[in-house]
């Protein structure tokens, strides 16, 4: 009866430590995917970082910074790949979760902090920029068309008030688009060339005004829906870059890069002094 309790005993021993051993193999088998784990999202991040930028500067060449039509570029550029550079600080933040003794995640990552406080910088200072740029392209292009307009009403004032065919010539001249006259002398009257041609440039004048005003009411609508719909999307970037750049998270991890970590006591030992 005792030889077979000694080797019930020692079974039960046996046993006990083959668990203990299956429990360290798969704790450690648990540590080795979270840091591979933790490793993919570091490259992933990187990568995701580097398309940003490459795609942000591919698109602003050549580089005009006082035009408008290049700011607008460049906001439209910087807004439309936001989301690489958050998902990169999202890949950063979680593979720091996995692997918090990672030596290249804490050495990075004050920087992880900064590049999302700078990202959230440039979102809140893109909302009246983008603004800005957004009035001066629109602008432009009215300008462009109501020059063309004077210019019309130019040239129908200089016909009506041309008298020799000398003037006549010249402000016809001086209408885009306008056919040439023949190079021999008119056969018709003044009056009468005045009056067929203002006939045909009239409408046209009422006609491109007409198109204008609509063109700018158009454009107006346009540019309160985008830009509406811009603002709150620079506001919501900037809120979560903001919310990643929190220093609680990165202070957390600090404090575990700096702080010892604690000595495993076995059982019958006692702890060293100090």
């Amino acid at each position: 009866m005792t030889e077979f309790s000694q080797e019930l005993s020692k079974d039960i021993e046996a046993h006990a430590e083959e668990n203990e051993k299956r429990k360290r193999i798969g704790l450690s088998s648990k540590d080795r995917l979270k840091r591979d784990v933790a490793n993919a999202l570091k490259w992933a991040s990187i990568a995701l970082i580097g398309i940003f930028f490459a795609s942000v500067i591919s698109s602003i060449l050549p580089i005009q910074l006082l035009n408008p039509l290049w700011q607008d570029k460049l906001i439209n550029s910087i807004r439309g790949g936001a989301s690489f550079p958050l998902e990169a600080v999202l890949f950063m933040m979680l593979a720091c979760v996995l692997s918090p003794n990672n030596p290249f995640l804490i050495k990075y990552l004050q920087w992880i902090r900064t590049f999302a406080e700078a990202m959230s910088l440039i979102f809140l200072l893109m909302i009246p920029l983008q603004l800005y740029t957004g009035f001066k392209v629109i602008g432009g292009r009215a300008t462009s068309e109501f020059e063309s307009l004077a210019a019309l009403k130019r040239g129908a004032f200089a016909i009506d008030q041309s008298v020799s065919e000398a003037e006549f010539r010249a402000a016809l001249g001086s209408i885009p688009g306008a056919p040439p006259l023949p190079a021999t002398k008119l056969t018709e009257t003044i009056p009468s060339l005045k009056a067929n041609v203002l006939q045909q440039i009239n409408p046209q004048i009422k006609q491109l005004e007409t198109l204008i005003e609509k063109q700018r009411r158009r454009r107006t609508e346009l540019f309160i829906g985008f830009s509406i719909r811009d603002v709150f999307i620079c506001l919501l970037y900037a809120l979560a870059f903001g919310a990643m750049a929190r220093k609680s998270f990165f202070l957390n991890f600090s404090h575990r890069k700096s702080s010892p970590r604690p000595t495993k006591m076995t059982p019958g030992r006692k702890a060293p002094h100090p």
